[in-house]
């Protein structure tokens, strides 16, 4: 089996997200002048009254992503590829196809395609301000390196002024935790839709949770009997560990700013337990070159274990 590649991270604009953030707009009763002038009239279309029964929670970004490019919307990856939540949170596989398909109609009838491309200019203007506040560290780089082992991932950041993404922004194709005692090789698409507050976050701390998956997947794959005894949310509370580690070393040896600071005095004990152990793996990385030769160490906090120090 060939070695993963070096994992890439990139930031796009994307026009079934474009899509259903005009969609969004509608439901929500938005008055934008350019919106309204060209799709104003498409108020009372099924697509925007379907959207507006489903907004809380919604799903739908991270769904689109399995279709092809508006108005065909055509399935281009296996639905059975996608969370049972996703498709739950958007009404089930019927309502769901009922909301495609109008949602089809309403991207051909409309013609949100042309309005898309009249649109290029400022979608390009948003997307670079996306990269430039993403530039000047290789992020997927120092994931990498402080997992210990190439992921292969290609990372997505859909840079987006219009669409506002529910709970669920973010996501793994194919998801790495295929079935008990296996892990999925890869290569991996990760795509992530950050929020309003996210983009303004020039350190971009809400980049690593995801891609974290994959090697805490790996982790969980390969010690299953282990994890089984262990908490419900053990991957998460150790994905948040990680991600605040992560985050910390994107900041000068000042240390984070208050924000950042506090975020940490409201960690929950278990989680900050983890963040103090992965010092231990940061300072030892001759004795443990991977997250994987740590895994025993980890396992002695998430179990909540008082183990000896090494």
């Amino acid at each position: 089996m060939p070695k993963p590649s070096a994992s890439t991270l990139e930031v796009v604009t994307d026009p079934r997200i474009e899509l259903l953030g005009v969609v969004q707009s509608l439901a929500d009763g938005a008055k934008e002048p350019a919106l309204e002038r060209r799709f104003g009239k498409w108020r009372a279309h099924p697509a925007v009254a379907a959207y507006r029964a489903r907004a809380e929670g919604d799903s739908r970004g991270l769904i689109a992503l399995c279709l092809s490019d508006p108005p065909e919307l055509s399935w281009v990856r296996d639905r059975r590829a996608l969370s049972v939540d996703f498709v739950a949170r958007a009404g089930g596989d019927a309502e769901l196809d009922e909301f495609l398909d109008a949602l089809r109609d309403f991207a051909s009838a409309s013609r949100f395609m042309e309005f898309h491309g009249e649109s290029a200019a400022s979608l390009e203007r948003a997307r670079l301000e996306g990269e430039r506040r993403l530039s000047g560290l290789d992020r997927m780089a120092l994931l990498e390196e402080y997992a210990g082992v190439r992921l292969g991932a290609r990372f997505r950041v859909i840079w987006t002024e219009r669409y506002r993404p529910g709970a669920l922004t973010s996501y793994i194709f194919p998801y790495p935790y295929e079935a008990p005692g296996r892990a999925a090789a890869g290569p991996f698409e990760v795509f992530t839709i950050p929020t309003a507050e996210e983009r303004k976050d020039e350190r971009a701390a809400y980049l690593w949770s995801e891609p974290l998956c994959i090697p805490v997947e790996r982790l969980h794959a390969a010690h299953e009997d282990e994890f089984a005894r262990l908490a419900p949310d053990a991957k998460t509370r150790l994905v948040s560990a990680l991600s605040w580690r992560l985050t910390l070393r994107t900041w000068s040896p000042q240390g984070p700013p208050p924000a950042l600071a506090g975020f940490k005095d409201r960690m929950e004990p278990a989680t900050f337990a983890l963040c103090r152990r992965l010092e231990e793996y940061e300072n030892g990385r001759a004795s443990y070159p991977a997250l994987d030769a740590f895994f025993p160490r980890l396992l002695d906090v998430l179990a909540g274990r008082k183990a000896k120090a090494k």
